[in-house]
């Protein structure tokens, strides 16, 4: 398991448990064995009240002003960032979900990459989208000045990573 991922979780775990809480896990290892399994229930539920404790009003944006990441603003590489931290506790199956949808987002971002190129191509050249359907090779046909290797390296922009 990754740094970051033991990092999420002890954030995680230290926002939704009190100090008693941890004393008593603490304790735990001084139990009997045939005490642990109620000890154990005990803690859980210790854990449950005080988690449902932090659903009232006056708790309610506490979590959302914490260092948890989830924000409106995510930027999609954070959220590949974020996918890449579930792997290790993902089975074989949902491990290549993940990475399906890690592809499937950078190559959404490429995608706005390449618009937002294009978006700029017809502000550096608006005699080449005058009239016509837009199509991305009439558009660079239509820039004067410009040869075929330039055409071409502009595209290989688009393909890099």
């Amino acid at each position: 398991m990754d740094e970051t991922g033991q990092n999420t979780i002890k954030a995680f775990d230290s926002y939704f448990t009190t100090d008693r809480i941890r004393m008593l896990k603490i304790m735990c290892s001084a139990l009997p064995v045939s005490y642990l399994n109620t000890f154990a229930l005990v803690i859980k539920c210790m854990e449950l009240s005080y988690t449902q404790s932090l659903s009232s009003p006056a708790c309610k944006n506490c979590f959302q002003c914490s260092s948890f990441r989830f924000r409106d603003n995510q930027s999609g590489e954070e959220f590949i960032d974020f996918l890449n931290e579930l792997i290790p506790y993902s089975n074989s199956a949902e491990s290549r979900e993940i990475r399906r949808i890690q592809e499937m987002l950078q190559m959404m971002s490429r995608m706005k990459e390449a618009f937002d190129m294009i978006n700029l191509l017809k502000e550096l050249f608006p005699e080449g989208f005058q009239g016509g359907d837009n199509n991305p090779m009439d558009i660079l046909s239509g820039m004067s000045g410009m040869s075929g290797q330039d055409i071409s390296a502009i595209f290989d922009l688009f393909r890099k990573e």
